[in-house]
């Protein structure tokens, strides 16, 4: 499909999700495209849109187009905002280039990546793929919240989902960064962890934020400290 009739779809879609058709004028004026009267008949030559009493519905063939267009969109927004740190307006910018050029396997690779997310960074639905159902079914997920760790697991970091810059600095003083391995020692009365030589007690909301790639149950050697505190190291960490 060309770009200004996904475009369209996509704002149609948008604008019916408060519950009503959206009416064909409160359309044309929104969209940003050149010629959106021209885009809305093509549309309804290829049957994706019907108009009834100066509103626009999509037909079941429209809505799965729009339906593929605001996921890619979305799943976009969620990466750019989770992953790579981008805000506010240029994400949305980016999220709109981007999903025009996302084959359906790279939509579900996205999602995938990211844990099957339910809603974009402004709280609308993203609507599920494939790929969601199948995680439903599957024994894990590809990254999990740290704090879903148990005593005696550990796991890669792969991206920490924070807009405090504050917390991303304190996390990355303690060795908690992506690529880093964190192993779980305990998690009540406290969580206690272990990054590399160091133990270290935080509390829930400090890591809440932080997902992991899962490595498994990873048996740790106790290590004294010079000082008499015992630490946990874990097996086959280096320092390089």
């Amino acid at each position: 499909m060309r770009k200004d009739e996904e475009e369209l779809l996509q704002l149609i879609w948008t604008m019916a999700e408060e519950g009503a058709s959206p009416l064909r004028a409160d359309v044309v004026r929104a969209s940003t495209e050149e010629d959106p009267d021209e885009t809305l008949k093509r549309l309804a030559a290829l049957e994706y849109v019907l108009e009834e009493g100066g509103r626009l519905a999509l037909t079941a063939s429209g809505a799965v187009q729009a339906r593929r267009v605001v996921r890619s969109h979305r799943l976009a927004e969620r990466l750019l905002n989770d992953v790579l740190g981008v805000c506010n307006d240029e994400r949305e910018r980016q999220a709109c280039e981007i999903e025009h050029s996302l084959t359906d396997d790279a939509v579900d690779a996205i999602c995938t990546l990211l844990g099957h997310p339910e809603e974009c960074p402004h709280g609308k639905p993203i609507p599920p793929g494939p790929c969601c159902e199948q995680a439903h079914k599957a024994i894990g997920r590809l990254f999990v919240p740290l704090s879903e760790l148990g005593p005696g697991e550990s796991g890669r970091v792969a991206y920490i989902m924070s807009k405090r810059r504050g917390q991303l600095d304190r996390l990355a003083a303690l060795g908690i960064y992506p690529g880093a391995t964190v192993y779980v020692h305990q998690r009540q009365p406290g969580i206690v962890l272990q990054v590399d030589e160091t133990q270290l007690a935080v509390d829930q909301e400090s890591v809440s934020g932080v997902l992991v790639r899962p490595l498994g149950r990873v048996p740790a050697r106790p290590r004294r400290h010079r000082h008499g505190m015992r630490f946990l190291r874990l097996p086959g960490r280096g320092r390089g």
